[in-house]
């Protein structure tokens, strides 16, 4: 969203600086994150404060469409029980793995 500043004749994005995700959307991500299953909210709460304002928008979607899906489905894929049909959940599943597994080793 672009605004314009009062006094001036500039204007300024009001995204988030740091990814261009808007504070309101950041939010509701998060918060969609939260499922109430410990197992899901310890991957998907860190994976959306820290790599989803970080991914490019098509990304970002595809995360927003695998927040969509049933607990179930996101408990056996995390845990790499079974992996998703759909290529385009699949892909954010594995981003989010790896950045999982990329903080375990730190």
């Amino acid at each position: 969203m672009i605004i314009a500043i009062p006094g001036g004749n500039r204007v300024r994005n009001v995204c988030d600086s740091d990814a261009n995700v808007m504070p309101i959307e950041k939010s509701r991500i998060f918060w969609a994150s939260r499922r109430g299953m410990l197992e899901l909210d310890l991957i998907l709460q860190p994976f959306a404060e820290n790599i989803y304002p970080t991914l490019a928008k098509a990304h970002q979607h595809c995360y927003e469409d695998l927040l969509a899906c049933e607990d179930q489905d996101l408990f056996s894929w995390l845990l790499r029980r079974t992996k998703p049909e759909d290529a385009r959940i699949s892909e954010i599943v594995d981003l989010i793995l790896a950045s999982r597994d990329q903080t375990n080793r730190v």
